[in-house]
């Protein structure tokens, strides 16, 4: 018997280091499409400033932790602070927590039928 109503429960992820930037690793809990819902129509003619105060309010919404650090060591998980990470970690931040991450996202890129394109 497969169970899709899982309220309540949290996941882990680790975004791999890129460049400069080290990995970081989080445990969150995936969005109810009901807020997934809000947060899309909150950005949906939203200017930039608004787009990244929706954002890191729908990823704080959700975040239960995560391990990064500044310089004066581990940071508390924030809106302030989600909304300063480098772009392509808050890419897979909205994915994660939206319930469709970004390796899901390349594995699925696969199937595209790029001939009729």
């Amino acid at each position: 018997m497969s169970r899709l109503l899982l309220d309540g429960y949290s996941l882990d992820f680790v975004i791999p280091a890129r460049g400069p930037w080290p990995a970081l690793k989080a445990r969150y809990r995936p969005a109810l499409y009901q807020r997934l819902a809000e947060y899309r129509a909150a950005i949906r003619d939203a200017d930039a400033a608004k787009t990244v105060t929706e954002m890191a309010k729908f990823v704080k919404g959700q975040m239960v932790s995560w391990d990064v650090a500044g310089a004066s060591g581990l940071m508390p998980c924030t809106e302030e602070n989600i909304a300063k990470l480098p772009a392509p970690y808050i890419d897979e931040l909205v994915a994660a927590v939206s319930g469709y991450m970004v390796q899901e996202q390349v594995s699925d890129a696969k199937n595209l039928d790029t001939a009729s394109a």
